[in-house]
């Protein structure tokens, strides 16, 4: 018989943000909580941006496990999309694919440091590049594009974190900071 999992894995906690302004271009890019610790995993869910501050990921039980990566170096943010698992390398500042069978490079560049990626509706690629403070885009054949600086008011970004589409194929991020 397998031990049930505890009921609530998952600590801190869920903000609200309110508002709905696609951040598909870089003058339209807008800090929505400049006030948030360390905000993580955002999703857009029934008209609302939902987050976790000092969160932690769900628990899952050992025997449900599967090693995808054993030689990954510090995997973040993984998504599914068109029957592959993207995800990135913080430390070998790379978005790598798992298309079932195999690990590949997708896209690398030097300095980035990202932390998560996410698929556009320009199908493109975002990550966020923690490092060198900028998201960076990817077009779909895994090539660098110009990255977004800064934000509408031209201040740069501080420590880009994570992502969440908007219901208008606009995009939401995450920034360290207080």
């Amino acid at each position: 018989m397998k031990a049930a999992a505890p009921r609530s894995c998952l600590f801190g906690l869920l903000v609200v943000l309110a508002g709905a302004a696609p951040c598909a271009r870089a003058d339209d890019l807008e800090v929505l909580n400049d006030d948030a610790h360390f905000a993580e995993g955002p999703i857009w869910y029934h008209g609302k941006l939902y987050y976790v501050e000092y969160g932690a990921a769900p628990c899952a039980r050992a025997d449900d496990l599967e090693v995808l990566n054993d030689d990954a170096h510090f995997a973040e943010g993984p998504i599914w999309y068109h029957g592959k698992l993207y995800y990135v390398e913080y430390d070998r500042n790379s978005v790598t694919t798992w298309d079932g069978a195999r690990n590949a490079v997708f896209w690398s560049k030097q300095g980035c440091g990202p932390s998560a990626v996410i698929p556009t509706a320009r199908r493109e690629f975002l990550t966020t590049c923690y490092d060198s403070g900028s998201i960076g885009r990817i077009s779909a054949d895994g090539k660098d594009l110009p990255p977004y600086t800064h934000d509408k008011d031209g201040n740069p970004f501080v420590g880009p974190n994570d992502f969440a589409p908007d219901r208008h194929g606009g995009m939401y991020f995450t920034c360290s900071g207080t």
